[in-house]
C-alpha cells in the first residue's frame, strides 16, 4: 500500500532445515537443562546467519527465562576481539542492575555468593557494571581485592570469570552466548569463549557462534577454538545456509512485491542469476531497480511494475558491497562525508564520539542529526537507543569505507586520532577511549615523522597495552606493546628514559604470556643493551628465564640469571656441587647460631625480634637494601628451574637468600628460601624437628609480610617436604585442599596444578583415605583442571589414577600394564623422557613397579627398583619424597623378595631391604602414624624372607596390620594381611593362611580393589586345592 518494498515480518525463506538443526540443541540445554554446547552457523557473507539465530534467540528468551550476551566482532578493531566479549559482559550486567523480576534479584544474589571481594574487584576491571549489581557494602569490598598481574593475573581472571558465568546459568535462567562475525576473532577471544564453554560447573549454557565461512583460511584460531571443545568432549553441531534457489527467490520476491508466484517467476530467475541468489545482494538488487525506475510502484494500479527487458540487459557488480557503494554515491557528497567518518570508526559509534570530530568543517551539529536521520532511512544505518549508530549490515559498512580513496585512508584515521586524542583532556576520558585512539592513530603511522608525534603515540600505545592486558586481552596487548617500541629510536633511551624501560619490560611480558619465545628474545636484548642499572633490568630477565625454561634450555636460563645475580653482586658457578652446598649451609647455621644466641628454639618471635625487615632497617641505605631485595627476589625466581639442571643449585642458592635476610632483613622473597631450608635439613640431614620450625617460620613468614601470593607455593613446599615427617598424612589433605583453590583464585595456575599432582600423590600414600571410587573421582578432577589449563605434563597425575582404576578393575588381561582408558605406559613414558621430565619419568616407573609387586610379577619389579635408585642417587629430594610418601616401601618389599629367590644377587637386594627398614625407622621416630606399619611389614618380610624367622615374621605383620587399620592406610592394610597369608602358607599353615587369605580380600573390596579382591580369592581356592591333596 505504501509502494515501499519491505520484507514480511519475522519469515525466513528458505531456511526450513536450518531452523529444524537448531531447535535440537535449543531445546536440550534451555528446555531440558542438559549439558552444554555450541553451534556453529556458516555461510558467505549476506545469507541470513543472524537473522536466522535473532529468531530463535527472541523465541527462547521469551518462553524459557533465556538470558542472552551478545556481541559482535569488527573488522576495523580486529585488535580488540577481547573488548567485544567484556562490552557484553558489562551490558548483561547494567541490564540486571534495572531489572526488577525474581529472577534477576536471585541471580544478583548468586554472583554475590559465589565471589568473594576480590574476584568481584577483578571483574570490575572487565565489566565496571557488576559494582551496579551489588549491595553497597560487598561493591565497597571489590577496591580491597587484590589483583595479580601478568600470566597469573590472567588465570585469576580467567578463574573468576569462569564463576560468575557459572553464577547466572541454571536451569531457571539459561544462558545463551551469541557472538558474529567469527572469522574477525582472535586467538585471545577464542580462549575465553573455550575456557567459557569446557567449564563443568556451567548448567543450561548454550554457545552460538556465527561466522563467513569463505573467511575463514588454513590455521585460523577457530579451527583450534573447536578442536580443543572436541577433545573436552563438548557437543559441536553446525548449521550451514547456502544462497536462495529459483524457488526460495521467487518465494521471497513474490511476499516482497505482494505479487503471485507465477507473476514474479520471470523477475525472480533474473534477479537470483544476477545475484547468485545472495538474499541481502538480491535485496540491495531490488533497491537498486526501484532507484533506477526499472522497478516501480502503481498507485492507481495497486500493484508493483518492472521493465524485464531492461533488467536483464543491466550490468551487475561482482559483489554486494560495490552496488552500495555506487548507491552511497548517488547521496549528498556531505551525507558521504559523515558516512566514511562512521565507516572510519568501526560498525557501530556512538553520537557523543561524532560530536567530538570535525574532520569535515563544513558539516554542523544540526546537519549532521540529519544527514543521521537519512541514512537511517535509507536502512544502511539503525539507531540503538539515544546515542549509538550501528551499520545495518558489515556490508554496508565495506560500502561506504570504499567511498574513501585508498590513498586518503591513512590521513582520515590520522586525523581522527589526533582529534580524538585532543577532546579527551582528563584521564578518565582517555582511559574510555584509548583504544579507538590508538587504532585511528596506528592506521596514519606512515604519515607520522616528527619523532615527538611518534613518542606521543608510543605513550598511548602504552596505555592501550596496559588495559588490554588487565582485560586479559593479550594479543591485542602484545600488539600494542610491539607498536609503541617500533616508534621509539635509540635516543629515546636518553631523552625519555622511563618511557622506553616500560614500553619495552611491558612489551617482554606480553610476548611471554603470548608464548611469542622470539619477540621476548628480541625485546629482552635492547632493555640488556640499554637500562641503567640490574634493577631495571630484573622484571626482563624474570621473563627472560621463564620463556628459556619453558622452551626445555635449562642451563641457558641458568646463566641468563647467574649474570644478573652477579651485576647484584651475589656470584655462583652454575656447577656447583655438593661441597659447595655444604660450605653455604654451614654460613647458615652460623647466621641463625649469631641471630639467635641464647634460644634453642627457632620461632617466628625470636626472627622478628632479632632480624628486622629489609625495606625498613635503618642500618643499611634504601638503595643497598632494594639491590638485595632485587637479588633474593631473582634467586627465588632462579632456583624454581634450577633443579632438573644442577639438584646441588637449588638448595644453593636458597642457602645464600638466607644469609642475605640474615645480614640485611627479611622480606616477602625470604620466605621461599626458608621453606626450601627446611627441605633440605629434612631430605639430606634428617633434621626433622628443626626442618619442622623452619617450615611454620615460612607459614609465619607469609602474614608477617601479607605476602598471599607466595601462599599456594610455600604450603606446596612445607606440605609435600616437610609436614608428612610429622603430621598424621591424612591431616594434609584438607589444608591443600584449601591452597588449591587459593591458587586458583590468585591465578598461580601452575602452583595449583603441582598441588593437584602433589594431592594426588598424597592421596597415594594413605591409600586415599577414603574408598578408591572417592578417590579416583576426585583425582579425575584434577586431571580435568590440569588438561583445561593446559598443562601438558599430565602423565604423573595420570599413572597414578590409573594405578587406581587397574585396582578397581580397569585396563587389560595384565593388570601389571600400566594402561588403560586413563594412559598407555609405554605412551606416556616415551613422552616424558622426550621432555627429560625426570620426576614424571621417575613417577610413572614407581608406579609400575608397585603393580609388579602387588600382581606377583616380582623380577620384573627387580629390574624397575634398580632404574628407579639410579634416579634417587642423581635427585637426592626425589629419593626422599619417595619415602616420606610411601614409593620406597615397593622398592624394600621388593627387594626382601629377591634377597631370598636371587641367590647371586641376595647381598645386594638384602641391603636395599635393610636400607629401606632404616630409612622408615628414622622417620617413624617423628611420625609413628605415618610410618611404623612400614617398618613393622618391613621387619615382617626382612624375617620371613632373608632370617627364615618365621614366627618373628608373624609377629611383625601382626603388628604392621593392627597399625595400618589403627592408622587409616585401607590399602596397606590388606597388603599386609596378603603378606601374612603368604608367610603361613610357606610356612604350611594352611588354615591360618586361609583366615588371612579371607580378611586381604575383604579388605581390599572394602577398599574398592575389586581387581585385586579376584587374585586374593584366586589363591584361596590354591590352598584349598593344596589342602585337600
Amino acid at each position: 500500500q505504501t509502494g515501499r518494498l519491505f520484507d514480511r515480518s519475522g519469515k525466513l525463506y528458505g531456511r526450513e532445515v536450518q531452523q529444524k538443526q537448531l531447535v535440537g540443541p535449543f531445546q536440550r540445554v534451555l528446555s531440558s537443562g542438559g549439558p552444554r554446547e555450541a553451534i556453529y552457523v556458516s555461510g558467505v557473507s549476506g545469507t541470513g546467519k543472524s537473522s536466522l539465530v535473532q529468531l530463535h534467540v527472541a523465541s527462547s528468551t521469551r518462553s524459557l527465562n533465556g538470558r542472552v550476551i551478545s556481541g559482535k566482532f569488527d573488522a576495523l578493531r580486529q585488535r580488540q576481539p577481547c573488548e567485544v566479549i567484556c562490552q557484553s559482559l558489562d551490558n548483561f550486567c547494567r541490564s540486571l542492575s534495572t531489572a526488577t523480576d525474581g529472577a534477576s534479584f536471585g541471580l544478583r544474589n548468586s554472583i554475590a555468593g559465589v565471589i568473594d571481594a576480590e574476584g568481584l574487584g577483578t571483574l570490575s576491571g572487565l565489566m565496571p557494571s557488576i559494582q551496579s549489581i551489588l549491595p553497597p557494602d560487598l561493591a565497597q569490598q571489590t577496591r580491597l581485592g587484590r589483583r595479580s598481574s601478568g600470566l597469573e593475573g590472567l588465570n585469576q581472571l580467567f578463574y573468576y570469570l569462569n564463576l560468575f558465568i557459572a553464577a547466572i546459568s541454571s536451569t531457571a535462567t539459561p544462558i545463551l552466548f551469541v557472538f558474529d562475525d567469527l572469522q574477525w576473532c582472535d586467538e585471545a577471544a577464542f580462549d575465553i569463549f573455550t575456557r567459557i564453554i569446557t567449564e563443568r560447573s556451567l548448567a543450561s549454557f548454550l554457545f552460538v557462534g556465527c561466522y563467513r565461512d569463505d573467511e575463514i583460511s588454513e590455521g585460523h584460531p577457530l579451527q583450534k577454538h573447536r578442536q580443543d571443545l572436541l577433545e573436552a568432549g563438548i557437543f559441536t553441531s553446525d548449521v550451514i545456509l547456502g544462497a536462495f534457489d529459483k524457488g526460495e527467490s521467487n518465494e521471497y520476491i513474490s511476499d516482497i512485491l505482494h505479487l503471485p508466484k507465477r507473476i514474479t517467476k520471470s523477475l525472480s530467475d533474473s534477479v537470483s542469476a544476477k545475484t547468485s541468489g545472495n538474499p541481502l545482494f538480491m535485496k540491495e538488487f531490488l533497491l537498486s531497480l526501484c532507484g533506477e525506475g526499472l522497478l516501480q510502484y502503481s498507485a492507481s494500479a495497486r500493484r508493483w511494475y518492472w521493465d524485464m527487458e531492461a533488467i536483464q540487459i543491466k550490468d551487475v557488480t561482482d559483489s554486494v558491497a560495490d552496488l552500495l557503494t555506487s548507491k552511497m554515491s548517488g547521496l549528498d557528497t556531505r551525507v558521504q562525508d559523515l558516512l566514511k567518518l562512521i565507516a572510519c570508526l568501526g560498525s557501530e559509534c556512538k553520537a557523543s564520539t561524532l560530536s567530538k570530530l570535525n574532520v569535515f568543517a563544513d558539516i554542523d551539529l544540526m546537519e549532521r542529526e540529519m544527514f543521521l536521520k537519512i541514512l537511517t532511512n535509507e536502512g544502511m544505518l539503525s539507531q540503538i537507543g539515544n546515542d549509538m549508530y550501528k551499520f545495518s549490515h558489515d556490508k554496508v559498512q565495506q560500502a561506504a569505507y570504499q567511498l574513501i580513496r585508498p590513498l586518503d585512508r591513512a590521513g582520515l584515521h590520522l586525523e581522527i586520532g589526533r582529534q580524538l586524542r585532543k577532546k579527551t583532556p582528563t584521564a578518565t576520558e582517555l582511559d574510555s577511549m584509548i583504544f579507538t585512539i590508538v587504532d585511528q592513530l596506528s592506521r596514519g603511522l606512515d604519515l607520522v615523522t616528527d619523532q615527538k608525534d611518534k613518542k606521543e603515540i608510543a605513550r598511548l600505545c602504552l596505555m592501550a597495552g596496559k588495559k588490554a592486558m588487565a582485560k586479559s586481552s593479550v594479543g591485542p596487548a602484545s600488539i600494542y606493546h610491539l607498536q609503541g617500541t617500533a616508534l621509539l629510536q635509540e635516543s629515546d633511551w636518553t631523552t625519555d628514559y622511563d618511557l622506553s624501560l616500560e614500553l619495552f619490560t611491558c612489551c617482554v611480558e606480553a610476548q611471554y604470556v603470548t608464548s611469542n619465545y622470539d619477540g621476548v628474545c628480541i625485546s629482552h636484548q635492547f632493555i640488556v643493551q640499554h637500562a641503567r642499572c640490574a634493577h631495571d633490568k630484573l622484571p626482563s630477565f624474570l621473563n627472560m628465564i621463564a620463556t628459556l625454561s619453558a622452551q626445555g634450555q635449562f642451563e641457558d636460563a641458568v646463566d641468563a640469571g647467574l649474570t644478573v645475580l652477579s651485576d647484584l653482586g651475589e656470584t655462583f658457578r652454575k656447577d656447583v656441587g655438593r661441597e659447595d652446598m655444604l660450605f653455604e649451609y654451614q654460613k647458615v647455621k652460623h647466621a641463625l647460631a649469631s641471630s639467635l644466641t641464647g634460644s634453642e628454639d627457632l620461632s617466628i618471635n625470636d626472627i622478628i625480634a632479632r632480624t628486622p625487615s629489609l625495606m625498613n632497617n635503618d642500618d643499611i641505605d634504601k638503595d643497598t637494601a632494594q639491590v638485595k631485595a632485587d637479588a633474593m627476589r631473582l634467586i627465588v625466581h632462579l632456583a624454581r628451574t634450577t633443579y632438573q639442571y644442577n639438584p646441588f643449585l637449588q638448595p644453593t642458592l636458597s642457602l645464600r637468600a638466607i644469609q642475605l635476610s640474615m645480614s640485611y632483613g627479611l622480606c616477602q622473597y625470604s620466605i621461599a628460601p626458608f621453606a626450601s631450608y627446611g627441605v633440605l635439613l629434612a631430605s639430606r640431614f634428617m633434621n626433622i624437628e628443626e626442618a619442622n620450625r623452619v617450615g611454620n617460620l615460612s607459614l609465619d613468614l607469609i602474614e608477617r609480610f601479607d605476602a598471599m601470593e607466595e601462599m599456594p607455593r610455600i604450603y606446596l613446599i612445607v606440605y609435600s617436604y616437610i609436614f608428612p615427617c610429622v603430621r598424621p598424612v591424612q591431616s594434609l589433605i584438607p589444608d591443600l585442599r584449601r591452597v588449591y583453590d587459593i591458587g586458583m583464585r590468585s591465578g598461580s595456575t601452575e602452583v595449583a596444578m603441582v598441588i593437584c599432582r602433589q594431592l594426588s600423590h598424597i592421596l597415594l600414600s594413605c591409600d586415599g583415605a577414603s574408598s578408591l571410587e572417592q578417590t579416583s573421582k576426585e583425582m579425575q578432577e584434577y586431571t580435568y583442571q590440569m588438561k583445561k589449563h593446559k598443562q601438558t605434563a599430565t602423565g604423573k597425575q595420570d599413572c597414578i589414577l590409573q594405578f587406581f582404576l587397574i585396582l578397581m578393575g580397569d585396563g587389560g588381561e595384565d593388570p601389571s600394564v600400566l594402561s588403560g582408558r586413563v594412559m598407555n605406559y609405554e605412551k606416556s613414558l616415551k613422552e616424558a623422557l622426550s621432555r627429560g621430565a625426570v620426576v614424571e619419568i621417575l613417577e610413572i616407573k614407581t608406579i609400575r613397579l608397585r603393580l609388579f609387586y602387588l600382581f606377583g610379577e616380582y623380577d620384573e619389579a627387580g629390574k624397575l627398583v634398580k632404574d628407579v635408585l639410579g634416579l634417587h642417587n642423581r635427585f637426592p629430594s626425589i629419593a626422599y619424597h619417595g619415602k616420606i610418601l610411601g614409593d620406597v616401601l615397593y622398592i624394600g618389599l621388593t627387594a626382601a623378595v629377591l634377597g631370598c629367590s636371587n641367590q647371586h644377587e641376595s647381598d645386594e637386594w638384602n641391603a636395599i631391604a635393610e636400607s629401606t627398614l632404616k630409612a622408615f625407622e628414622q622417620l617413624a621416630s617423628h611420625s609413628e602414624w605415618n610410618f611404623a606399619h612400614r617398618v613393622e611389614l618391613m621387619k615382617a618380610e626382612i624375617a620371613y624372607f632373608a632370617q627364615y624367622d618365621d614366627e618373628g615374621a608373624l609377629k611383625h605383620y601382626k603388628a604392621a596390620i593392627d597399625l595400618a587399620g589403627r592408622h587409616k592406610f585401607p590399602g596397606e592394610r590388606a597388603l599386609a594381611l596378603e603378606r601374612t597369608a603368604i608367610c603361613c602358607e610357606g610356612t604350611f599353615k594352611e588354615d591360618l593362611a586361609r583366615k588371612y587369605y579371607k580378611e586381604a580380600e575383604r579388605a581390599y573390596r572394602e577398599w574398592g580393589a575389586t581387581r585385586k579382591a579376584d587374585v586374593i580369592a584366586s589363591c584361596m581356592t590354591e590352598v584349598d586345592a593344596v589342602d585337600l591333596e
